[in-house]
């Protein structure tokens, strides 16, 4: 769930090749990476790409995560807790982490 959760908040993803998920949610490249949890230089190095991208690659990646989970969840009816992230707190995050990446507070 916190996975699904991230990215309706259009983030894009980590996910270890052990969740369940990663099949269905992650488009390798597109909006995350998939990583032995297993390697920590792997891992390691997929957290250095993702600080090395320009923010807006973050963001697109952040989008193609949205747009992937909106269809899963169009197709299954979605869960109530996901359908309240179109509120105040989907339009928050984006912005906390937009701050984050640029240094501001």
């Amino acid at each position: 769930m916190v996975v699904n959760e991230a990215m309706a908040a259009g983030l894009p993803i980590l996910l270890s090749e052990r969740c369940g998920c990663a099949p269905e949610l992650l488009e390798a490249g597109v909006n995350g990476f998939l990583f032995d949890p297993a390697s920590v230089p792997q891992l390691s190095g997929l957290m250095k790409i993702f600080d090395s991208l320009e923010p807006s690659d973050r963001e697109l990646m952040g989008t193609q995560s949205r747009r992937i989970v909106a269809a899963i969840l169009c197709l299954r009816g979605g869960p109530p807790v996901l359908r309240s992230l179109d509120g105040p707190l989907a339009r928050a995050v984006p912005k906390l982490h937009a701050s984050t990446l640029s240094g501001a507070e």
